[in-house]
């Protein structure tokens, strides 16, 4: 990157490593903002110089056209910035290279300069488009309906429903105190839903390897309507912009709980990385994001980070945050190295069981592969974070579940594929112990082995198809 005017080079300090990272965090932010939004930025700079009384070395600047300051981000992270980076001046070519504006871009923000004291919004901004969705009925009337649809499918929330029965007897303080938002349940995602909406429409969606969209009538012979329907993009965008408070939960995710550890304690660091701070003495104090070098009573809350960590080593890094990291790190690699052997092995035994279920061995030759495990234990009732009043002192009854999976089940059209025998369970019914293991484990393999065994012994009675 580089200057247009030749005789400027304003640009070259992009070349220096100790500015480069604060310019690029000031151009990260720049670029999520929307277009008024940098617009107006540039305009208050523009405005600015235009009624600048001009400093000493603005003025040496200014024999070249260099008047605005270089952008820039300081928060600490990266040390001390120099002074060559503070005092840099661009001119208006470099300030355009730099946030990728054009000539008549900027001209009309320095034309609103000369007269203006706000930058003004666009004429056709609050305007409807002639070409808006509103505007066709035969569209906009039965998407209407299909999100009104999706509102109604949101799961019961435990906030709002206490919240109306307590209205007017004295209230009560909420965790979350957005109670207009809706969830719809985990089965349903963004896809599934536009699914549902050409399926009322007539029409079957298939979609594609590369994330596109097929769409074809329900009824054979019928030919597919544009005019009827929005597009996927559409649809996204309407859902984002009309119906802001319908969301798509989250998907419900089951990991192990050495990968839970890890995740925490990665989160925990990442918001504690260590900066130094000067002290009157003129000592640097190594401390972290969230600490201001004060000792409040909210300090107690937060771990000591780094303890029980050894520096004196060759390999160990500068201090004991940075070294409880990588260590986090190379601990979790042999983890996951651990958890890739155990993959591979998983999938030769299921193309073993796979392989004796297609070929119709007999029960006493063939192979056999279960999965077995515990899923999160689950309440009941379920009030997560949204707990209200009373009920956040109620001890919720447990809910256990067991997943049994025969990688090779045989169903009756042929196929060979996973079958899942799930068993669920209160706390007063069972424990999660050995015993309840075992019994479970015998239960479904008696089960499953003797159904395969049973089609088996009723093929040879009936004899080949």
């Amino acid at each position: 990157m580089s200057c247009p005017n030749r005789s400027c080079g304003c640009l070259a300090i992009v070349h220096d490593s100790n500015a480069r990272s604060a310019i690029a965090k000031y151009l990260t932010w720049f670029e999520r903002q929307h277009k008024h939004e940098q617009d107006s930025n540039v305009f208050e700079w523009v405005r600015y110089v235009l009624i600048l009384k001009a400093s000493n070395e603005q003025r040496k600047g200014m024999k070249n056209g260099k008047v605005f300051r270089l952008p820039f981000v300081d928060d600490g992270t990266d040390g001390v910035l120099d002074d060559n980076v503070r005092k840099c001046l661009l001119c208006k070519c470099g300030m355009m290279i730099l946030f990728n504006f054009g000539q008549r871009r900027y001209a009309s923000l320095r034309s609103a300069a000369e007269s203006l004291a706000v930058l003004p919004d666009h004429k056709k901004c609050g305007k409807k488009n002639y070409n808006a969705i509103e505007n066709n009925d035969r569209k906009y009337q039965p998407l209407l309906h299909h999100f009104e649809y999706l509102m109604n499918l949101g799961e019961v929330r435990a906030t709002r429903v206490v919240a109306t029965l307590v209205d007017g007897m004295g209230g009560h303080t909420n965790r979350d105190s957005n109670i207009d938002v809706t969830y719809l349940p985990t089965s349903l995602g963004y896809r599934s839903c536009y699914k549902r909406y050409m399926k009322a429409l007539g029409y079957d969606v298939r979609t594609t390897p590369n994330g596109g969209f097929v769409v074809t009538a329900e009824n054979e012979g019928e030919e597919v309507d544009p005019g009827e329907y929005v597009t996927w993009p559409t649809y996204m965008r309407l859902w984002k912009r009309d119906f802001k408070n319908l969301k798509v939960s989250r998907p419900s995710e089951d990991i192990c709980k050495d990968c839970y550890v890890f995740a925490n304690r990665h989160r925990h660091l990442a918001h504690h990385s260590p900066s130094t701070s000067r002290h009157d003495d003129g000592d640097d104090v190594l401390l972290s994001d969230g600490s201001s070098g004060s000792s409040d009573d909210d300090d107690d809350d937060v771990p000591n980070l780094g303890v029980g960590v050894d520096l004196n080593v060759a390999e160990a890094a500068s201090n004991g945050t940075d070294e409880e990291r990588e260590l986090m790190l190379l601990e979790a690699a042999e983890h996951v190295k651990m958890a890739r052997a155990q993959r591979a092995l998983y999938k030769a035994k299921v193309a073993d069981a796979v392989e004796d279920a297609t070929e119709g061995r007999d029960h006493s030759e063939r192979r056999y592969t279960f999965v077995v495990d515990y899923g999160q234990n689950m309440e009941l009732p379920v009030y997560n974070k949204e707990q209200p009043g009373v009920t956040y002192y109620y001890s919720p009854l447990s809910i256990y579940n067991l997943g049994m999976v025969d990688h090779a089940h045989v169903y009756n059209d042929g196929r060979v594929t996973e079958h899942m025998h799930c068993h669920v369970y209160h706390e007063g019914v069972g424990k999660k112990g050995a015993n309840n293991v075992a019994s479970l484990i015998v239960k479904t393999s008696t089960r499953s082995i003797f159904s395969a065994f049973g089609r088996r012994i009723g093929q040879q009675l009936v004899g080949p198809r």
